[in-house]
């Protein structure tokens, strides 16, 4: 499932693009509890191909890609699920993906916030009290994990950006002599 929320001047414009596809493989156990799509659900959904993955490309343009998603590392590089699987999958349907520098993870900045148990989805919406009942009753779903996630990145791009400056501010400046 991809879910996309459009943005601009950090609010939600309530256009969106929800894509669900067959990923024509059975999902990993923890995955299929997260998301809670059956290989019977998948099934009536077409595989992802060169028409959904242009869509895919084409809503997002240039803007600004942000996900939440903990970065790991392989290969001696970072590592990003999410960056990762859309890469690959636009690449496999023969569109150009989003370089690097488009994406944003916004995990990075909560972790750095309030650590590596406080900067999980759930706990920056219950830090700042965004009803995630939804999340908790359907399951993780790309669309409305996006739509959270937008109701959460104003408050946390201040914060970080906050926080940043006050690391900044607190080193002392080089004196010549």
């Amino acid at each position: 499932s991809v879910g996309i929320v459009e943005m601009i001047d950090n609010k939600a414009t309530g256009n969106t693009l929800h894509l669900i596809v067959n990923p024509e493989r059975d999902s990993h156990p923890a995955a299929l509890a997260v998301h809670r799509m059956t290989p019977e659900f998948l099934a009536q959904f077409p595989p992802l191909g060169p028409a959904q993955a242009q869509q895919i490309r084409d809503f997002i343009g240039d803007a600004p890609i942000v996900i939440t998603c903990r970065t790991t590392e392989r290969d001696g590089k970072a590592f990003t699920l999410d960056e990762a699987f859309i890469t690959n999958e636009l690449q496999n349907a023969g569109v150009t993906p989003p370089p690097a520098s488009q994406w944003v993870n916004v995990r990075r900045w909560s972790e750095s916030l309030y650590g590596q148990d406080g900067a999980r989805l759930d706990a920056v919406l219950d830090r700042y009290g965004i009803d995630r009942n939804k999340r908790d009753e359907l399951g993780h779903g790309a669309l409305l994990d996006a739509e959270l996630l937008a109701a959460a990145y104003p408050r946390l791009q201040r914060e970080y950006a906050a926080h940043a400056a006050s690391k900044t501010s607190a080193v002392p400046p080089v004196r010549k002599p």
